[in-house]
């Protein structure tokens, strides 16, 4: 073997190492958080939390993991703004591979969760607010249901749809790129949104 492949060979051993190394140690819980603003005007307050499952006798990848979404979304306009809170989940698995984050989504798990308690509406003026109380008022008692019921059900269908979408995109061979793993701290660079930081849950 010359020098060249020599080389080669120590430098793939050593980076498969390394990528083992930060694989289990991602084994375990780790929660971040980020903002997101809409060109509609909307805005999202997202907490993340990734729990993965290292497995060192998996052959096609380091194990598995569970991602959990806590969402609060804010829309406005020139009348007030609404309020929505939502979880989803989703499960799949994971690999380190040459110091990057491969997740793959598992589509069939993913599920979330949106009721009309998670549902909030507040009006700039006094007026409008009592338009909607009465307006409330007559769609339950023509229907017998919450108005906020049926949003809260139209809420959940777009952002299933939505998060849908975007883990069908992100599992197209998609990486998190320059992963790096302390005993504490997890981070790695997204395509759109900079360097995204998580901390360890401590049991």
């Amino acid at each position: 073997m010359n020098k060249l492949l020599l080389w080669a060979a120590l430098t793939a051993v050593f980076v498969s190492c390394k990528d083992s190394e930060m694989a289990k140690l991602l084994d375990g819980a780790w929660t971040g958080g980020y903002n997101v603003s809409y060109d509609d005007g909307s805005k999202e307050h997202v907490n993340e939390t990734l729990e993965f499952s290292y497995n060192e006798n998996s052959e096609n990848d380091n194990g598995t993991f569970t991602e959990v979404l806590d969402g609060k979304m804010h829309i406005s306009d020139d009348d007030g703004t609404m309020v929505c809170k939502y979880r989803s989940r989703i499960e799949g698995r994971y690999e380190v591979l040459a110091g990057d984050l491969y997740l793959y989504y598992n589509m069939s798990t993913l599920a979330v969760d949106v009721d009309e308690n998670d549902i909030d509406i507040s009006f700039d003026h006094a007026l409008d607010q009592l338009e909607y109380e009465a307006a409330s008022m007559e769609y339950i008692t023509s229907t017998l249901r919450s108005p906020k019921e049926e949003m809260a059900k139209e809420a959940k269908k777009e952002i299933l749809q939505n998060l849908f979408h975007q883990y069908k995109q992100t599992d197209e061979d998609t990486g998190f790129l320059d992963l790096k793993v302390s005993d504490s701290e997890m981070s790695f660079e997204t395509e759109d949104m900079g360097r995204f930081t998580f901390h360890k849950n401590v049991p």
